[in-house]
């Protein structure tokens, strides 16, 4: 997922995550990974698209997303 979110931020701009601070996240609010995130795959198994909502426990209404798309 980093490797798209990086081709994705050169073509798009926006808020760029590096490889250890989307770990890092996933670390800290990964807990339901599998039913809070989403991709899609084009015929030869590459992600080329992906969502992840994270929504803290501590948080009443924050509410945070990261996608990204390549083409």
């Amino acid at each position: 997922m980093s490797e798209l979110q990086q081709a994705c931020f050169a073509v798009d701009g926006g808020y760029r995550l590096t490889a250890s601070e989307m770990r890092d996240e996933f670390d800290a609010y990964g807990d339901h990974s599998e039913t809070d995130s989403i991709g899609g795959f084009d015929s030869a198994s590459h992600l080329v698209a992906a969502g992840w909502c994270q929504i803290p426990e501590s948080a009443e209404t924050e509410r945070r997303a990261l996608s990204a798309v390549r083409t």
